[in-house]
């Protein structure tokens, strides 16, 4: 290769477009291939035996997720102990809030359809 082929080859490098407008992504319409004799039967009996599994695991998976797994009959380890609030504002020896309670006076009324 001269200098001059290396200076065209460089030049032409340099002036191709790097925005992707310019390039076109259209792949055309796909091609149409007909399945044919044992391929069309092959096809079918696979598609056929892959229904088959489908259906028979999709019914396991419905029998395997309404089983108990213990969620009902859960045993803690630790003793059962009643807590109580302490108040930190008083050295922590007091029991109750240090803050007042919120009253419902002036609270808006609940609706006799919500209540429970």
């Amino acid at each position: 290769m001269t200098d001059a082929d290396a200076k065209k080859m460089a030049g032409s490098v340099d002036s191709l477009s790097t925005k992707a407008s310019d390039v076109s992504t259209d792949a055309g319409p796909p091609p149409s291939l007909a399945m044919k004799g044992e391929a069309k039967a092959d096809a079918d009996k696979n598609r056929a035996d892959l229904e088959t599994k489908t259906a028979a695991l999709e019914t396991q998976n419905r029998a395997d997720s309404r089983v108990a797994l213990g969620e009902d009959h859960i045993e803690t380890t630790a003793p059962p102990e009643e807590l109580t609030a302490m108040s930190q504002a008083a050295g922590g020896t007091t029991a109750g809030p240090a803050a007042a309670l919120p009253s419902l006076a002036g609270a808006a009324p609940v609706s006799r359809e919500w209540r429970v």
